[in-house]
C-alpha cells in the first residue's frame, strides 16, 4: 500500500507472502507437527512488531524531512515519493531472489534484518548532530546539509504507531521516537526466529520472471515460424503440489504461441524435454505471461488511482502543519495523526461492507456472494480518488485564504477540516488497492502468487515516481516566464496547491474514461478466463 500503505499497503503485504506463498500449511501435515495455527502465533507477532515499527516511520518522515533537514515542501515530497518508490519496487527482487535462490524464509530473514539496518542508520542521523544542518528558527533561508539520510525498505501499517510514537518523535525527540520503531524491528525479528521449526519451507521452485522472460525470447526467435499444424509443447506444471495449476490454451496472443511451437525435433532431447529453454517452452509458461499481459490495462488505471492516494501521506501533512492543531490551551494534535483518518474510513468501510451490505445483498438478490463486482469496485476507487482531489483542492483553498487574511503562517480554521480528504484518501484504498491485490492474487495461478504480491506493490512504486515527476513537471511549467509557481518554499500559502490537487483530478478523469472504455473490458475477459482454471493440475472444460 514501501510506504506505499501509510498509502495503500496494509496488512495485505504479509498476508500475501505468508499465507499463500507456502510457508504457512493450515492442512495436518504427514509427518511433523509443522505449519498450521502453531506457526500463525509467530507470525502475527513478527507482524504486529513489524507494522508497529515500519509505520512509525513512514507517518513522520515527511515532517522529520522538513523539520530536521530544514527540506522545502518539494524537496521533501521528492524524498518521501523517491523513498517509497525504492520501497516498493524491491519485492520484485524479494520474490526473484525467493523463488529461484534463497527461499521464502531466508528471504523474510535477510530482508528484515536489512530494514532493521536502515532503522538503526536513521535513528542515528536523528542523534548525530553532524548529520544534520542548524535549526531553522523560521528563517526564509534555512541551511540544508549535506549528508541526507538513506530510508531502508519498509512497508507496513498500525494505528499504535500514529498516536503514541508519533507523538513521541514530534513533541518529545526524535532520536527516542526512531529508537522504539528499530527495537521493535528486532523483536519481531527475534519472534520469526522463535517459530522457523514450526514453518513449511519450500525449496525454490524457478522463478516466474526467468519463464516470462523466456517466453518473449522464444517468441521473438521464432517470429518468422506459422505455429498452425505445429504441435506445441505441453509439459506438466512444476512446482509444490499444492501450488499446481494448470492453464487452458486460449487463443489470445497467439503472436506468444511460437515459443511453445516445435519447430523441430532436435529442439527436445532425449526425456522429451526442451534442450534450450530460451528457444523452446511449455503451454504452461506461455499461457502464464498471456494471462500477465491480459491485467496489464486494469494494472494501469490501478496506478492512475494509487498517484491521488499518494498526496495524503506528504502535501496532506503539509496541509495538517499549517492549520489550527490545538485541542483545549495545551494539547497540539501531530500533523502525522491525520494519517489515522484514512485507516479509520478503511476500517469502517470493512465492518459496513461485511457485515451489512453482504449479508443484505444475499438475502436481497438470492445471491451466495452478495458481494461487489470486481469492475464496480475499480470504478468506485477511480471516482473515490478523482473526490478525494476535489475536496482536497477546495480544503486548501479556504485553509489558504483564511490564513491570508489573518496574515499568519497557520490558518485558525482547525485541522479537522482535512479529515474528508484525508477519510476519501482510505477509500480509494478500500475499493481500488484492495480489488487490484485480490485481481492479482486470485486470477494468477498458484504458483504466481510472489510474482503477484511483487506486481502489486511495483504499482504503488510508480505510482510514486509518477507524483514526484508530476510535482517538478509542474513546479517548472507554472514558474516559467517569471511567474510565481505553485508549488516550492517552505510555505503554502505562497504557492497554489488547490490547482496541483485539480491538476491530479483531471487525470482521475481520464482514467476514469481509460477504464471504461478499455480496462473494463479486458476486466472482463479475465473473469472468464478465471472459470478455466482449477487447482492440482486438473483443468476444466467448458
Amino acid at each position: 500500500m514501501g510506504e506505499g500503505w501509510g498509502n495503500g499497503e496494509r496488512a495485505m503485504e504479509h498476508a500475501t507472502t505468508h499465507c499463500s506463498s507456502g510457508e504457512l500449511n493450515f492442512q495436518s501435515p504427514p509427518k511433523k507437527a509443522v505449519g498450521g495455527w502453531k506457526a500463525v502465533k509467530y507470525i502475527l507477532g513478527n507482524e504486529t512488531f513489524e507494522k508497529l515499527a515500519s509505520m512509525s516511520l513512514v507517518a513522520n518522515l515527511v515532517l522529520y524531512l522538513h523539520t530536521k533537514y530544514n527540506l522545502d515542501n518539494v524537496v521533501s515530497a521528492d524524498v518521501f515519493n523517491i523513498w517509497s518508490g525504492s520501497c516498493n519496487v524491491a519485492p520484485l527482487l524479494g520474490a526473484y531472489l525467493a523463488d529461484t535462490h534463497m527461499g521464502k524464509f531466508y528471504t523474510l530473514l535477510y530482508s528484515s534484518i536489512a530494514s532493521l539496518l536502515g532503522m538503526g542508520v536513521l535513528t542515528l542521523t536523528a542523534s548525530l548532530h553532524e548529520l544534520t544542518p542548524p535549526a531553522c528558527n523560521g528563517q526564509a533561508q534555512c541551511e540544508q546539509t549535506q549528508c541526507m539520510a538513506e530510508a531502508c525498505p519498509l512497508c507496513g501499517s498500525g494505528i499504535a504507531p500514529l498516536t503514541g510514537v508519533v507523538y513521541i518523535q514530534t513533541n518529545i525527540s526524535w532520536v527516542v521516537g526512531f529508537a522504539i520503531p528499530a527495537g521493535c524491528f528486532a523483536i519481531s525479528i527475534v519472534i520469526f526466529l522463535l517459530g522457523q521449526k514450526l514453518y513449511i519451507r519450500v525449496k525454490p521452485q524457478g522463478s516466474t520472471f526467468g519463464d516470462l522472460l523466456k517466453v518473449i525470447v522464444a517468441a521473438f526467435r521464432k517470429c518468422s515460424t506459422k505455429t498452425s499444424g505445429q504441435s506445441l509443447y505441453d509439459a506438466p506444471s512444476i512446482g509444490p503440489e499444492s501450488e499446481q495449476t494448470t492453464l487452458a490454451h486460449r487463443e489470445r496472443f497467439k503472436f506468444l504461441d511460437k515459443a511453445a511451437a516445435i519447430v523441430d525435433l532436435n529442439e527436445l532431447d532425449n526425456n522429451g524435454k526442451p534442450k534450450n529453454g530460451w528457444r523452446l517452452c511449455s503451454v504452461q509458461q506461455v499461457e502464464q505471461l498471456k494471462s500477465v499481459i491480459a491485467l496489464l490495462p486494469v494494472w494501469l488505471s490501478g496506478i492512475g488511482c494509487f498517484i491521488g492516494m499518494q498526496q495524503m501521506s506528504s502535501f496532506g501533512i503539509f496541509q495538517a502543519i499549517q492549520t489550527n492543531k490545538k485541542i483545549g490551551n495545551k494539547f497540539e494534535i501531530p500533523p502525522a495523526w491525520m494519517g489515522l483518518t484514512p485507516m479509520i474510513a478503511l476500517s469502517i468501510w470493512i465492518i459496513i461492507y461485511e457485515s451489512i451490505y453482504i449479508p443484505r445483498m444475499q438475502k436481497r438478490n438470492n445471491d451466495e456472494s452478495g458481494r461487489l463486482t470486481m469492475e464496480t469496485r475499480f470504478k468506485i476507487g477511480i471516482v473515490m480518488s478523482i473526490l478525494c482531489m476535489v475536496v482536497a483542492g477546495l480544503t486548501e483553498m479556504k485553509r489558504r485564504n483564511s490564513a491570508l487574511e489573518n496574515r499568519s503562517f497557520e490558518s485558525p480554521i482547525t485541522v479537522a477540516l482535512l479529515v474528508p480528504q484525508f477519510a476519501l484518501s482510505g477509500l480509494i484504498e478500500a475499493f481500488a488497492a484492495i480489488a487490484l491485490l485480490e485481481l492479482l492474487t486470485t486470477q494468477w495461478p498458484k504458483n504466481m502468487r510472489t510474482f503477484a504480491g511483487a506486481v502489486f506493490f511495483l504499482s504503488l512504486s510508480i505510482a510514486s515516481y509518477c507524483t514526484s515527476i508530476l510535482v517538478n513537471i509542474v513546479k517548472k511549467l507554472t514558474g516559467l516566464n517569471g511567474n510565481t509557481s505553485w508549488m516550492g518554499g517552505n510555505d503554502l500559502n505562497k504557492n497554489r496547491l488547490d490547482y496541483y490537487y485539480y491538476c491530479i483530478a483531471g487525470l482521475g478523469v481520464i482514467n476514469l474514461l481509460y477504464f471504461q472504455l478499455i480496462a473494463r473490458h479486458f476486466l472482463n475477459a479475465v473473469d472468464h478466463d478465471h472459470s478455466r482454471i482449477t487447482s492440482n493440475g486438473d483443468e476444466e472444460r467448458q
